[in-house]
């Protein structure tokens, strides 16, 4: 995303490959990613966090991603 977007969404349409977000996971702090890759439809995306670990989520995990400059 190009735009930054001060809220949390879980419809990951928008995002792309080197989108810088925050990652919030049900019941834990945020913490800063960098999308790698997203599905077509968008449904999983997969993010790395700043120590170097690739991971997937899908969207009915209740996972939500915010946009940063």
């Amino acid at each position: 995303m190009t735009a930054y977007q001060n809220r949390r969404v879980r419809d990951w349409s928008a995002l792309s490959s080197a989108d810088k977000v925050v990652v919030t996971e049900p019941g834990r702090h945020g913490y800063p990613a960098t999308i790698d890759a997203t599905t077509v439809d968008s449904a999983v995306v997969w993010v790395i966090d700043e120590g170097g670990q690739r991971r997937a989520f899908d969207h009915r995990e209740g996972v939500e991603l915010a946009a940063l400059p």
